[in-house]
């Protein structure tokens, strides 16, 4: 391949990393907003009742369930979208670095540092492909309905195993 083809691909590379890292930060900025839109407040429904007569607290205690389900899952998904922005500033390091050596050719690659940015990606990888396990043990764990698998200590101690 020619130099061109180098400078294209690591330009394409940057850009498309930079949409990644944007493209999550966007996705974990409505995580946290529709979070804080949708919380569960009791105290608002206590004393409301329903056309049959039911009070609204009978049917708060499983869309309290639901909530706390809901917001384990927000916790898993934001871990992988912090991975994949992890992966995505390590991918744009790199090919800027990448592109400064196509373009002046003085610059050498056989360096430490080199060596630890692609540890550093491959760490970033694991990170998300863990994430991925994680976030379906967690989803088999509510399909068997085990409370102590589904509790947030235990996805916690997951994510901090890693």
């Amino acid at each position: 391949m020619t130099n061109t083809a180098y400078i294209s691909i690591d330009i394409f590379i940057l850009i498309f990393s930079s949409i990644g890292i944007l493209t999550s930060v966007g996705i974990l900025i409505l995580i946290f907003y529709h979070r804080e839109l949708h919380a569960f407040r009791p105290k608002e429904f206590s004393s409301q009742t329903f056309g049959s007569g039911r009070k609204i607290t009978e049917i708060s205690d499983r869309t309290e369930s639901h909530i706390r389900y809901s917001a384990r899952a927000e916790i898993l998904v934001s871990h992988t979208y912090l991975s994949v922005i992890f992966i995505c500033i390590i991918l744009f390091d790199m090919y800027a670095h990448n592109l400064y050596g196509d373009l002046h050719s003085n610059v050498s690659f056989n360096s430490e540092w080199c060596y630890g940015r692609a540890y550093i990606l491959h760490v970033g990888l694991a990170t998300l492909y863990h994430s991925y396990i994680v976030q379906a043990l967690f989803r088999s764990f509510h399909v068997i309905k085990s409370k102590r698998l589904q509790s947030v200590q235990f996805m916690f101690r997951l994510v901090l195993i890693q």
